[in-house]
């Protein structure tokens, strides 16, 4: 399987071939603005790899709030839903959302979190979901080569 480096470095190529596409298609920079930070997001910190027993670079990058992905390690094996495509993405994001609402449930804060505009959205969601679908795809290529 390729490494964390080789991940981040395919990840941030892709990123700048879809932002020249997008604003080629005379796409807002709100809309860019928004993709390109959700996009770095995933690929930094929302990584397929987060469930890894012996770690990765996204889940070192958490710092100390590492320790937040442990039930998320525990929930799903490696390379398992984790590295679906359409799911992947989604477990993460809902997890992560999840313990948002917990520790905020904890301290008590009665903040309510922004939702995302309707046309914030799409960029939203591309951002978040594209590098973990280059992710899974680079390991499944690398995997069908090695046999």
């Amino acid at each position: 399987m390729p490494g964390d480096t080789t991940h981040n470095i395919t990840g941030i190529l892709l990123l700048g071939i879809a932002v020249y596409v997008l604003a080629g298609r005379g796409v807002g920079q709100d809309f860019l603005l928004v993709f390109v930070l959700s996009y770095l997001f995933s690929l930094l910190w929302l990584s397929p790899d987060l469930d890894v027993d012996r770690g990765s670079g996204s889940l070192r990058r958490w710092g100390p709030l590492g320790f937040l992905w442990y039930p998320y390690k525990e929930l799903f094996r490696h390379r398992g839903i984790s590295h679906s495509i359409l799911l992947g993405p989604l477990t993460r994001v809902a997890y992560l959302a999840g313990m948002l609402w917990l520790a905020l449930w904890l301290l008590s804060i009665g903040v309510s979190l922004p939702w995302p505009s309707s046309r914030h959205l799409g960029p939203l969601v591309l951002g978040l979901w594209l590098p973990d679908t280059l992710h899974c795809l680079l390991d499944r290529c690398l995997t069908w080569l090695k046999r």
